[in-house]
């Protein structure tokens, strides 16, 4: 029997640890189970800083009671054809609410402000781990919180997470802000000396690939004001783990037979890295009997020189097209270049 109860202490003292974690302040941040008494939320609009135009996934929301705990229970909103099935309940009282999108990108924690006396209720840093340098998905954080939908004379306010539902309404809108920069690219294949009448290329992946750096940490300071202020790059610190990282962005296997032909790849990036990044192109090359001639992979060096712009679209060309210009030998046919500009 004694036996039996210190097995029981020793497991409920390992979950109490797992649960608790340390902040700057040295405050413990619990992660709690969500409240037995609160109810589904109904997400009724959201909406999307930034100039790029990309579809909606699922939303990742923690939820800290309006006190000077530092505890906090997680939910998410799941996007389907129709809306949003909602993941997250709510008691009727107030919170600060954070999140990001997509929900299963990375790991999250909330810790409170550096020196803060109030626990989570003055704001909150949220750090992001394990997130890819690049991605399909277009990466957004919640910038503002608010019960009703907004209009002309009651928008968002960039920077207030506070979210009252003492009413019980239990309707919520949130607007989220791009920390990433937009790639696009797009792919042809060349017409030299009459390429593409002898030859299709199926593209079957693109990837960023860095050889200095693994995945990136996400450090977002987000203090709470009743004030508009806008998103910062100084709200926003990177680190990022040493190692080799590919981040692959598209499969779907589209296929160039002309020169009018066009594949449209985006990829999502962090706008600070700008040096030894690559884009791998991996393609098959097939005649024009429908026949696998050869599967090729071709890396090139991203033309970067400078910090990109988060919330910004910048557009690159591919052009597949083969080594030589004057004389087609098989050889050239069947193992083009890449050129990116």
């Amino acid at each position: 029997m004694k036996n039996k109860i210190l097995a029981m202490l020793l497991i409920a003292t390992a979950l109490l640890l797992t649960a608790c974690s340390k902040d700057e302040a040295g405050q413990n941040v619990i992660v709690e189970p969500t409240p037995p008494s609160a109810q589904p939320l109904q997400l009724k609009a959201v909406t999307r800083g930034g100039t790029i135009d990309a579809k909606m996934e699922n939303i990742k929301v923690l939820m800290a009671a309006d006190d000077k705990g530092t505890s906090y229970y997680e939910g998410s909103f799941v996007k389907t054809d129709k809306g949003w099935d909602p993941l997250v309940s709510a008691d009727a009282k107030s919170y600060h609410v954070y999140g990001y999108m997509p929900g299963d990108l990375c790991k999250v924690s909330l810790s409170p402000l550096q020196n803060s006396t109030n626990g989570l209720r003055s704001g909150a840093v949220m750090t992001l781990t394990d997130l890819p340098i690049a991605t399909g998905s277009n990466f957004c954080v919640i910038t503002s919180v608010k019960e009703a939908p907004p209009t002309a004379t009651d928008p968002f306010v960039i920077g207030n997470y506070a979210y009252d539902n003492s009413s019980s309404k239990n309707t919520i809108s949130l607007h989220l802000d791009q920390l990433f920069a937009s790639l696009v690219f797009q792919m042809s294949i060349g017409n030299t000396r009459g390429y593409s009448d002898l030859r299709t290329i199926k593209v079957t992946k693109l990837q960023i690939r860095s050889k200095k750096l693994a995945k990136a940490v996400v450090t977002f300071r987000q203090a709470l004001t009743n004030a508009e202020i806008p998103l910062t790059d100084a709200d926003i610190q990177y680190t990022y783990a040493d190692g080799k990282a590919d981040c692959p962005f598209y499969d779907e296997g589209g296929v160039l037979n002309t020169p009018d032909d066009v594949i449209k790849a985006t990829c999502f990036y962090v706008p600070e890295l700008y040096n030894d990044l690559e884009l791998v192109t991996a393609y098959d090359v097939y005649d024009k009997k429908d026949h696998l001639v050869r599967s090729s992979e071709v890396a090139n060096k991203l033309p970067l020189s400078s910090k990109l712009q988060r919330g910004q679209q910048y557009t690159f060309k591919l052009t597949i097209e083969p080594s030589y210009i004057y004389q087609l030998h098989d050889a050239d046919l069947d193992n083009p270049d890449v050129k990116i500009e």
